[in-house]
């Protein structure tokens, strides 16, 4: 998409950005945990503990001040749909005064955690900020 993302501009950045939202679906631990179930109450089973899993992991991880948060530092049982954070490089708010790149949020909530709990918009539209997370 953008071999040189480093030297674009924010507006190209913004751009590289969109094009990505626009051509993947964010279904990927969705997938995951649908695909790996016998049948419809074993796929619910699933997903609730993903979301409580991932609720609590969250809400602990912010508290430890874990950072640099996301799908990719999160490990999945397929078969339960537990979540175990990996990955603790930056941890106790590291991330937070890093010179590089550094944390500005507490976590990242993103379309593919969302998706996996099967959110919606138009029943909890509280919870979902629509500009910062399209779905």
């Amino acid at each position: 998409m953008a071999p040189d993302y480093v030297n674009l501009t924010l507006l190209q950045k913004v751009e590289v950005f969109q094009y990505a939202l626009d051509n993947t679906t964010g279904q990927d631990l969705y997938r995951a945990l649908w695909l790996k179930s016998d049948n419809s109450e074993a796929w619910l089973r699933r997903r609730e503990t993903y979301t409580r899993s991932m609720a609590v992991n969250s809400m602990v991880g912010h508290i430890l001040g874990l950072g640099d948060r996301h799908p990719s530092n999160v490990l999945l049982d397929r078969a339960s749909g537990k979540v175990v954070h990996i990955d603790f490089g930056d941890c106790f708010e590291v991330a937070m005064t890093r010179e590089k790149f550094p944390e500005r949020i507490p976590f990242r909530l993103t379309r593919m955690v969302v998706n996996a709990m099967e959110v919606r918009r138009r029943r909890y539209p509280e919870l979902i900020h629509s500009r910062a997370l399209p779905l």
